[in-house]
């Protein structure tokens, strides 16, 4: 599943980090309220959740998702690297649900995967050092970007654990609108679509998602027109066809009601921004 909605910009905090050293393991029931992101540096590590059962080794990262109980057992000796992550976008969608990266994942590049591991380590160490969370994040957000790197590269290995059944009913209704933005779609089509009743569709997803399907519709069509505007030289009637926002008027008074500027000067705006402000230095 994929789209700008998903992409327009994430907030990654940790909540632990640390290093594991062990002759043996054997972790029952264990539950963490957000994503525990475990990278095996030595041993074989069998690990269950959800009835269901699974196996990392050296170079591969454990992923356990929140809220659920979960276990890990080795016989032997092993070290990994691990952190506890809360990553989600603006509508509180999280990262490792919209991209389903599977329990076990190898990692591409594994010493510089540990690399920054370690410099994470060290800021989460530096606990009166300025600017230590915004380090943090940025670390967190660069282990994560590599962690799903090697699952596109792995061929996207599916999480053996399902998502709820509202996830992916979500996850289809998103996909549908990112797909359709220059269509009429109504509430109770949406409905239909999942299966529910149109005001009981609104309640759960905007639980879910502090927005309605529609309202989230009518922001995906305004954001696509923003990157129109931004990287090409279509007229606004043109744009508004590509987008479902009905004529040039309309998109304008909604670009103005948004940024405080008409798409005109947003455009200038947009342009200057792509330049190179020394010139020809």
């Amino acid at each position: 599943m994929t789209g700008n909605f998903f992409e327009d910009g994430w907030r990654v905090r940790p909540s632990m980090v640390g290093h594991a050293s062990y002759d043996s393991l054997d972790l029952q029931g264990i539950v963490y309220p957000h994503w525990v992101v475990s990278y095996v540096t030595e041993g074989h590590v069998e690990f269950e959740a959800g009835g269901v059962t699974s196996y990392a080794s050296a170079g591969q990262v454990m992923l356990h998702a929140p809220h659920l109980p979960f276990s890990e057992r080795s016989a032997r000796s092993g070290n990994h690297r691990w952190f506890v992550v809360d990553a989600v976008n603006a509508h509180g969608m999280e990262l490792l649900r919209l991209y389903p990266v599977g329990e076990a994942t190898t990692i591409v590049d594994g010493w510089r995967y540990a690399r920054v591991f370690d410099q994470l380590m060290e800021a989460w160490g530096r606990r009166e050092e300025p600017f230590r969370e915004l380090e943090m994040s940025s670390l967190c957000q660069l282990l994560l970007y590599y962690l799903l790197q090697s699952w596109e590269q792995g061929g996207r290995k599916p999480r053996s654990l399902p998502p709820s059944k509202n996830d992916e009913r979500f996850q289809l209704l998103i996909t549908y609108l990112n797909a359709r933005l220059d269509e009429k779609i109504s509430r109770e089509q949406l409905g239909e679509l999942v299966h529910m009743n149109p005001n009981y569709l609104d309640r759960i997803f905007a639980e879910k998602f502090r927005l309605t399907p529609m309202q989230l519709l009518r922001e995906l069509r305004l954001r696509k027109a923003m990157r129109l505007l931004e990287q090409t030289e279509l007229p606004l009637s043109q744009i508004a066809a590509q987008c479902g926002m009905g004529d040039a008027a309309y998109i304008s008074r909604q670009v103005v009601k948004s940024c405080g500027v008409t798409p005109g000067a947003y455009r200038e705006r947009a342009k200057l921004a792509n330049q190179n402000y020394y010139g020809s230095f």
